[in-house]
């Protein structure tokens, strides 16, 4: 116990040493903590919402909703299996002060308590953050909230300690044979795998038909399709049992499932503890000792077809990219997401709105090319933003080389710009395919996804490369640069559409209606088009000279 709370000790003043250091930092830091306090709000705003739309549906609401409230658990629970598999990877296997901790005094079991404390918060803390809304919308939509409510916040953590002994289980039964390396990689790829299929699911099953009449013949088919693997002994069954017996009460064996449950977190907690007192050391020596074999470049030889200088720089993009499992996987997210994109406009249900066609055909040409800024913009955050970030210390090399660092960055510039214009313009053909816009709107679209195709990795770069420490490893997320990069990019889209549409739209009304369009109305649209594309421009160069600078400026 002592080497447990002197552990502890050590940790907080780690924190209070890194606030200290960061004091003038201190407002950028709440920054993220509001952020997702309002996720966690528009969350409980929207689910509330759906349950009290659900609850309107006389027979079959409830059973909607629970469907729907144990879906959402199980999804949680899913991930925190995958989530709790990489907390357990770095804490037990790959972080680096484990070979100081392991050749002191410490005994296993103390190592096992301490790290699986770090690795439970690390890895739950979102499921944490995230369930306390959906269970509040669940118990204010559907009752009248009393303050036993909140005893189901206390059941979250058993829930969260089940995932975790399984994930400890998984990991240090693999380590035995596997590299840690390995087993990050399959598992980060199962995790990316599992969200694209979510993604698609969910838009596919058309769930927004529940809102109108016509479809309750659907009833049958969407709680079919909410149904999840059930049975009376899974934690995630015991689980919504006491969750809804805090709501309703009348339950006679709710005491017998609570005890199951907690039983449940017991076990799965012992079986992990036995388990890291029989392999651990072993698994740890197996991972300190695996290597990975040296392959071909089968990418190299395929892309002989550019030139040297650039094939390389190519080359290199690629392999920062497949170093980590959180970079390449996410690409299949960016497949998951074109087919939600193109969906959605293929099931919108024109026939059924009273706007005038040609103000509807312009609402969707302007709504899409809005929508591509945002997905091209995000694309820009999760690959452009930290590239440079990926290249960590061995940069040095390069910054100390008689390499120009314009160059290295015009490089990587053109390689995220062609990404870019890649999806932007595969997006673009495909939703006005659906859309079928007007031919003026069409080719207007393309100019402008090719004008945000160029602007969205400018941007990246620019805040990617603003306070660079190439001794941290980069944000999935894109922390509070990344969402700086998004605002400013959806600035950019609401300023430029804005100035397109109000130049464009009477032009668009007098073609339709085959009238002669007006020579100072067609002077406007040009002066228009003429503004956004030198203002762009120049707001592009301004950024690519600072973007030099900063990366002149890196302290390594």
């Amino acid at each position: 116990m002592s080497h447990f709370l002197s552990y502890f000790r050590f940790r907080l003043r780690m924190v209070r040493h890194g606030l200290a250091i960061r004091r003038s930092d201190f407002i950028k830091s709440l920054f993220l903590p509001a952020f997702f306090l309002v996720v966690g709000s528009c969350m409980f705003v929207f689910l509330f919402k759906a349950f009290r739309f659900f609850q309107s549906f006389d027979l079959v609401g409830e059973i909607l909703i629970g469907k729907l409230l144990a879906l959402i658990f199980f999804i949680f629970f899913l991930f925190l299996v995958l989530s709790n598999i990489n907390g357990v990877i770095k804490w037990f296997l790959t972080q680096e002060d484990l070979s100081f901790l392991l050749t002191n005094p410490v005994s296993t079991s103390t190592l096992f308590w301490t790290r699986s404390v770090e690795a439970l918060l690390e890895s739950s803390w979102a499921f944490l953050l995230f369930s306390i809304p959906v269970l509040m919308a669940y118990y204010t939509a559907l009752f009248t909230f009393k303050p036993s409510f909140l005893l189901s916040i206390l059941l979250l953590l058993p829930y969260a300690l089940i995932p975790y002994g399984v994930a400890f289980l998984i990991v240090i039964v693999l380590a035995r044979f596997l590299s840690p390396r390995l087993i990050k990689r399959a598992f980060s790829l199962l995790f990316v795998l599992l969200s694209a299929a979510l993604v698609i699911l969910f838009r596919a099953m058309e769930i927004e038909k529940l809102a109108r009449p016509e479809s309750f013949a659907y009833v049958y088919d969407y709680v079919r399709y909410l149904s999840i693997p059930a049975h009376p002994l899974l934690p995630t069954h015991l689980f919504l049992k006491v969750v809804v017996f805090l709501a309703k009460g009348g339950e006679p064996n709710v005491l017998i499932d609570l005890g199951l449950y907690l039983s449940y977190a017991g076990a799965v907690l012992t079986l992990a503890y036995w388990t890291s007192e029989a392999f651990y050391l072993r698994s740890y020596m197996n991972a300190l000792v695996s290597s990975r074999t040296a392959k071909g470049d089968p990418l190299g030889s395929a892309l002989k077809f550019i030139p040297e200088r650039s094939r390389f720089l190519v080359l290199k993009e690629a392999k920062n990219l497949k170093r980590d499992p959180k970079e390449w996987s996410q690409v299949l997210l960016v497949f998951a997401l074109i087919f939600v994109y193109v969906y959605n406009f293929k099931s919108f249900p024109r026939d059924r709105t009273a706007l005038p066609g040609v103000f509807l055909e312009s609402l969707l040409a302007f709504l899409n090319m809005g929508l591509l800024t945002f997905v091209v913009g995000a694309i820009s955050v999760r690959f452009a933003y930290p590239s440079f970030q990926l290249e960590g210390r061995p940069f040095w090399l390069v910054l100390t080389a008689p390499v120009d660092v314009k160059q290295i960055y015009y490089g990587k510039l053109t390689f995220y710009v062609v990404i870019s214009l890649v999806l932007a313009l595969t997006l673009n053909c495909l939703s006005n395919h659906f859309i079928a816009s007007p031919s003026f709107l069409y080719y207007l679209s393309f100019g402008y996804i090719i004008l945000a195709a160029l602007v969205c990795p400018v941007m990246a770069f620019y805040f990617g490369t603003r306070n660079i420490n190439l001794r941290e490893a980069p944000n999935p997320y894109g922390g509070l640069g990344g969402l700086l990069t998004m605002l400013s990019i959806l600035s950019f889209t609401l300023c430029t559409l804005a100035l397109l549409g109000w130049s464009s739209y009477a032009i668009l009304v007098q073609s339709t209606a085959g009238l002669r369009i007006a020579t100072e109305l067609l002077v406007r649209f040009g002066a228009t088009c003429g503004m956004v594309l030198v203002g762009s421009f120049v707001f592009m160069h301004a950024m690519r000279v600072k973007t030099v600078k900063q990366l002149k400026r890196i302290e390594l």
